[in-house]
């Protein structure tokens, strides 16, 4: 503990003057030595860290590690990304921190002449900075990565990307398509298809599990909405939507606070930019090979992993109500091949609530054309059945319950009776007709008979 306070200690004060003539300075042997203890001790162990998490997290430290991101040697530099990514892991809100001190430029020249492993520590560096609040800092960072380099950033990952490993190649392919997707996604772009081929071969691929929660994870991350602290939230955005009550709480960072002085411009602004990166993310995803990733996201549904599953089903959700908001792709149809049986079944057994709810936004964007109700009339008892039993927690699941009946509320409350009592109306033959009115249930057989259920008497 004491070697490790001392540690940072050096990394916050400045270079002393009599350390000139040193091999190396204080300040970047301290960063070496720091990281090398950081990675050995992992992250969230049972064992006493090295340094405290005060510490790590303090402001003065991280701006302090991020001014050695200039450092001469490469070997420092990435130490000091390293140091970085545990100050993030500790305590996300450190990312504008960080970025306000970033030198994108000599991020970029170490990624030309470190090996591999080096090269994914800075991919996955920069990705985790582009998980910010505001949509408008993201895109400075992304802009700032694409244009920082002596060289091609984007040929140069293009080539990384053809010698990834599994795992890595999600994390690399989300990066590659964020920098591709600052130009109008619907242009030909051999960046695009090589980073969505690799996204989609990682979800199929399910002798490496691990790299199919990533891709799903990347994917989860390309709506670009975010909490202060980095956390996404594209699962909250959605749960929104449904119109749930508060027991699946919201999350308070998706409402847009109100303020002066320019700040409701500025958070319209913000909202703006943030819509228009979800829509180019969407796009780029479902455009692809006719919407293959909904294939693949479809199989991931049925994985035994929860992790996996959950990742999936709200990659599923998005992208399906995401085609209901985008010009039309022709993907739809394709899209309920895909997902509608595995969003019913969702929607039917899934244990949380706030699955079921996820399923119920996708289902909800199949019902805007007739193909769409009518693919659903296919299941059209388990959903009922379902959405009844939801109608009270979720006005999504009224307002689908009215659509499916017509418009009609009388309808709904007909389908809602509980079974009071069996009658035998065999000599009657079959039933062919019902008919609700004014707590009356009138039905007529085939054999011409009329018959009337009185209402249940206090």
């Amino acid at each position: 503990m004491d070697m490790g306070e001392a540690l940072v200690a050096t990394i916050r004060r400045a270079d002393e003057a009599d350390a000139l003539n040193m091999c190396v300075k204080p300040k970047s042997a301290s960063v070496i030595l720091l990281s090398q203890i950081l990675t050995e001790s992992g992250v969230g162990r049972e064992s006493t860290p090295p340094v405290p998490r005060s510490a790590l997290v303090s402001e003065r430290f991280v701006r302090s590690t991020a001014l050695v991101l200039e450092a001469e040697q490469v070997e420092v530099r990435v130490a000091a990304m390293r140091i970085l990514m545990r100050c993030i892991a500790e305590d996300g809100h450190c990312r504008s921190s960080i970025v306000e001190k970033l030198a994108v430029g000599a991020v970029l020249d170490a990624f030309h002449v470190v090996g591999d492993a080096d090269k994914f520590e800075i991919v996955r560096f920069l990705s985790e900075l582009l998980k910010l609040k505001k949509r408008s800092a993201a895109e400075r960072v992304l802009r700032a990565i694409k244009e920082g380099s002596s060289f091609s950033m984007m040929h140069t990952l293009l080539v990384y990307l053809q010698s990834t490993t599994p795992e890595q190649s999600p994390v690399v392919a989300g990066l590659l398509l964020q920098l591709d997707l600052l130009v109008e996604p619907r242009k030909i772009s051999m960046y695009r298809e090589e980073a969505m081929d690799s996204l989609v071969q990682c979800l199929k691929n399910s002798d490496f599990p691990r790299s199919q929660l990533l891709a799903a994870e990347t994917i989860m991350n390309f709506p670009g909405k975010f909490s202060s602290s980095g956390r996404p939230l594209a699962r909250s955005a959605l749960l929104k939507l449904a119109r749930v009550k508060e027991r699946y709480r919201q999350s308070q960072e998706l409402s847009v606070v109100r303020g002066t002085d320019g700040a409701e411009d500025d958070a319209a602004g913000e909202e703006k930019a943030a819509s228009e990166w979800e829509r180019k993310t969407a796009y780029a995803l479902v455009s692809h090979e006719f919407g293959l990733v909904l294939e693949a996201l479809s199989e991931c549904l049925e994985s035994k992993n929860a992790e996996l599953f959950a990742a999936s089903l709200v990659c599923a959700a998005w992208l399906v109500h995401m085609l209901s908001l985008l010009p039309d792709t022709g993907v739809l149809g394709a899209a309920r091949v895909c997902l509608l049986r595995q969003l019913v079944l969702v929607l039917r057994s899934a244990k949380h609530g706030s699955d079921r709810a996820l399923a119920m936004v996708a289902l909800r964007s199949f019902m805007n054309d007739r193909e769409g109700m009518q693919d659903i009339t296919t299941y059209i008892k388990d959903v009922l059945r379902t959405l009844r039993e939801l109608k009270k927690s979720s006005g999504l699941a009224f307002e689908m319950l009215k659509l499916l009946s017509d418009g009609q509320e009388s309808s709904i409350d007909m389908w809602n009776h509980k079974e009071l009592n069996n009658a035998d109306c065999s000599s009657n033959g079959e039933v062919t007709s019902i008919v609700y009115y004014k707590s009356y249930i009138f039905s007529g057989h085939s054999d011409g008979t009329l018959k009337v259920a009185l209402p249940k008497c206090p």
